[in-house]
């Protein structure tokens, strides 16, 4: 519902009249004039959301191989996972006053890529627990030290935090059913 108007006019090419305010914009936001801009070269030059998908691929990885019981196999590549898991967790917040940066808490989550990108999801943090969680269970002379109980804690606290966040409130009432 929320995608479809864009959709619509996307698909059918829609392109507005030229007004003063559309000129204006493209000489404020264009760093060179907008009739000379190479469109095909400047395609996917835009800034990227995520750098990755290191963590989520690492946690999958990391419950493969355990459903297989193939640990002995693959003992040196389950060390450095736990150690990309543990490295890869939040372990402070964005700042000491989130909310006044319109932030969520964030420490104890995991990130879809890696520790740079920043914005922990619950996708990527149930996944990153669950490795977490399976690794623990391992022998430390296999994959090394088990993430500490405090940081398993803070994973806790996170989700339980967004358990009362509802995303779907930026949309208001488009999203009801009325019939």
């Amino acid at each position: 519902m929320v995608y479809l108007p864009m959709s619509y006019l996307y698909g059918k090419r829609f392109v507005g009249p030229i007004s003063a305010i559309t000129l204006s914009l493209r000489k404020e936001l264009y760093s060179e004039p907008y009739h000379k801009v190479n469109w095909n070269l400047a395609r996917n030059q835009c800034a990227k959301g995520y750098n990755g998908s290191q963590l989520w691929d690492a946690a999958f990885a990391v419950q493969a191989i355990l459903a297989t019981n193939l640990k002995d196999e693959y003992g040196s590549m389950l060390k450095k996972a736990n150690d990309f898991v543990k490295i890869s967790q939040v372990t402070e917040d964005s700042s000491s006053n989130p909310s006044s940066w319109y932030r969520h808490i964030s420490k104890g989550g995991w990130n879809f890529s890696t520790l740079d990108q920043g914005w922990p999801v619950t996708d990527s943090t149930a996944e990153g627990f669950k490795a977490a969680l399976l690794l623990s269970q391992m022998p430390p002379d296999i994959v090394g030290e088990a993430m500490a109980a405090e940081k398993l804690y803070d994973t806790v606290n996170l989700t339980l935090s967004l358990q009362v966040l509802n995303p779907a409130e930026t949309f208001g009432d488009i999203i009801i059913d009325y019939s």
